[in-house]
């Protein structure tokens, strides 16, 4: 399967803005149009904890898919993860609900916290998606200068 650079981190984008967009989704929903249950927080919980991990989920991806620069894209979905964590903390204080981190310096704090940490889960998920693509492709993990190849 040949997938371009860019193909490859448009589709890790996706998944972080997609599992980003979920829990932000049901807050609105429920916020604009009263959609109350009865498990709304466990939801919400089981919902963030996903979008937490799913960083590293699409560097895995990213680093499986891409063909070059496999360990350099996976981590850049960390700057879209801490992008969408400032985006969803402003939503949610715009929207009356308790945040830990209100107003603008504190915004600014979460996003380099928010950085630092998808950058270490993006990098071990990038680094995996990186060996299980040269276990799986051995040819192309000789000839891509990445895992101790010899091409200069």
């Amino acid at each position: 399967m040949k997938v371009s650079v860019w193909n490859a981190w448009a589709f890790g984008g996706a998944i972080v803005l997609i599992t980003s967009g979920m829990p932000t989704a049901l807050i609105i929903c429920d916020a604009w149009f009263g959609l109350s249950h009865d498990n709304e927080f466990l939801t919400i919980t089981i919902l963030l904890l996903l979008s937490g991990w799913m960083p590293a989920v699409a560097a895995f991806v990213v680093g499986y898919l891409a063909p070059r620069r496999k360990i350099l894209l996976g981590t850049s979905m960390a700057l879209l993860a801490a992008i969408f964590s400032s985006v969803i903390n402003s939503s949610y204080q715009a929207l009356d609900y308790p945040v830990d981190f209100s107003g603008v310096n504190a915004g600014i704090i979460l996003f380099f916290i928010s950085l630092i940490t998808n950058m270490m889960l993006c990098g071990v998920g990038a680094a995996l998606g990186a060996f299980g693509d040269s276990l799986v492709h051995p040819a192309k993990a000789n000839n891509s200068g990445e895992f101790g190849s010899t091409k200069n």
